[in-house]
């Protein structure tokens, strides 16, 4: 019942709002009153009519929460867990994806399976990537499933390549985590994640992975997709504030804002997306100098080449970057029938890093 209100939320507040006019118009004696109330029941009729004709089932709202594990910054580097993902695809195209610790329960049976690969990842759900643990020296990588490595194997990701690059004389570790951006980059920085990985070897440089939808990422709401709107400052969760945030937050569950009006605001706020995005590297790279002592590098992926307002800004900041040729988002660099690079494009991209710092004399 309570499932069924939350799929049609708008469509009763609607239906609900629109009756109180009509009776309320049936009792006055008053024309003008009346017809107006009749023009305020036909309005939210029509607008409850709307919500029923725009319903999605894949539509699915739930309101995202902070992570939990940034509560407890104290990891156990011994302990690696192995998870299974598998990301399968029905009739409609849509993706479902389950991740099982070991080999627990199997995942439902749709129409085509997309990958079913195994991650190893430590207890935040940052994934193990092989090196040499007892080096004084440690590569970081930052980012989101695309330098997580989604999908792939734990040969296949981009940091493994790198290391593999290396000889594997050099720790790496990866703390991509698959829909998050920068905020949780701040977050794996403020509560001392990052330190507790890292220990007292000297970080030789800090890489994120940086795409276009990065700049959603900090403002979704939702947990469903990718999202990373809660930030910790001041010892308290907030949510990044943005504007229209106290529309997107009453009308949530509205197909007609989700679908005609959330569109329209995201567009308006673009340049405050890109504004914020921008100001959160600065905050990055200053964390990043003055605890760490060392220099990040941003590997830009090339749909946000498009956007010439944020690449300008970048280059501004004075951060190292490598802009990725455009070739990499054709379907030969990326996992069949999925968005996520495959292992040719990590190893490539592997090579173009290494090459990038060592001639700028970084490694």
């Amino acid at each position: 019942m309570i499932t069924h209100f939350l799929k049609y939320q708008f469509v009763y507040i609607f239906l609900f709002s629109g009756f109180i006019f009509l009776i309320c118009s049936a009792f006055v004696k008053n024309k003008t009153v009346k017809l107006t109330g009749f023009l305020f029941f036909s309005v939210f009729l029509a607008l409850s009519l709307c919500e029923i004709i725009l319903y999605s089932p894949d539509f699915n709202f739930k309101f995202n929460k902070p992570d939990k594990f940034y509560n407890n910054p104290k990891v156990n580097l011994a302990h690696i867990d192995l998870i299974r993902e598998i990301c399968l695809k029905d009739a409609g195209n849509k993706e479902y994806m389950y991740r099982y610790k070991n080999n627990e329960n199997p995942a439902p049976k749709y129409y085509k399976k997309i990958y079913d690969v195994g991650y190893s990842v430590f207890e935040p759900g940052f994934r193990y990537t092989k090196g040499n643990e007892n080096s004084d020296n440690v590569y970081v990588f930052l980012g989101c499933s695309f330098t997580f490595g989604g999908g792939l194997e734990d040969n296949e990701t981009l940091p493994y390549y790198f290391s593999s690059s290396m000889n594997f004389k050099n720790g790496v570790l990866n703390f991509a985590l698959a829909g998050k951006a920068t905020n949780t980059v701040l977050n794996i920085f403020n509560h001392d994640i990052a330190a507790s990985f890292i220990g007292k070897r000297h970080v030789k440089r800090f890489i994120y992975g940086l795409m276009q939808d990065h700049l959603y990422r900090n403002f979704n709401v939702s947990c469903y997709g990718a999202n990373d709107n809660w930030i910790y400052k001041s010892d308290k969760w907030i949510r990044a504030k943005q504007p229209f945030e106290i529309f997107k937050i009453i009308f949530a569950r509205s197909y007609i804002f989700q679908k005609i009006i959330v569109p329209k605001i995201e567009q308006y706020n673009k340049n405050f997306y890109e504004d914020y995005l921008l100001e959160n590297f600065k905050e990055i790279d200053k964390i990043i100098i003055e605890k760490y002592n060392s220099k990040l590098t941003i590997i830009v992926w090339p749909d946000v080449f498009l956007n010439e307002r944020l690449l300008k800004g970048l280059k501004e900041l004075n951060i190292d970057i490598i802009i990725l040729p455009e070739y990499f988002n054709s379907e030969e660099y990326k996992i069949k029938d999925n968005r996520h690079p495959n292992a040719k494009a990590n190893e490539e991209i592997a090579n173009i890093l290494m090459k990038h710092l060592n001639n700028k004399n970084k490694i």
